[in-house]
């Protein structure tokens, strides 16, 4: 079976982890399930919130101005991603890349770059 120790290492070209290789596309899960959270920019740029739709497309809503928040109303399993507006950098969410809204999560902070610029 699949379990025998070191059996079939990427026989079948299904190995977990292949580099180079899709991985699955990230997207929101259509729960209906409503939750409200609060979008805080501490940073000083104009950040741009992105909600991966549930095809895994980007779609962009408007800009949160520096040191400014908003209250969003988005549902339980959607993904979120957060761009500097006018470098269009990645932006870290709660320390991490990408921010998934679950029923408990009520605040979200954009704080710090994802890349660093010169």
């Amino acid at each position: 079976g699949p379990s025998r120790p070191g059996a079939g290492a990427g026989a079948g070209g299904r190995g977990p982890e292949r580099p180079g290789a899709a991985g699955p596309v990230l997207r929101s899960v259509n729960t209906r399930e409503l939750s409200q959270v609060v979008f805080n920019n501490h940073s000083p740029r104009c950040v741009l919130p992105v909600w991966l739709d549930f095809e895994g497309q980007p779609r962009r809503y408007p800009v949160l101005q520096p040191r400014s928040g908003r209250v969003m109303h988005s549902y339980r399993g959607h993904l979120w991603l957060f761009r500097d507006a006018g470098t269009n950098d990645g932006l870290l969410v709660n320390q991490q890349e990408l921010f998934v809204l679950r029923a408990l999560t009520r605040l979200c902070c954009v704080c710090a770059y994802l890349q660093c610029s010169p």
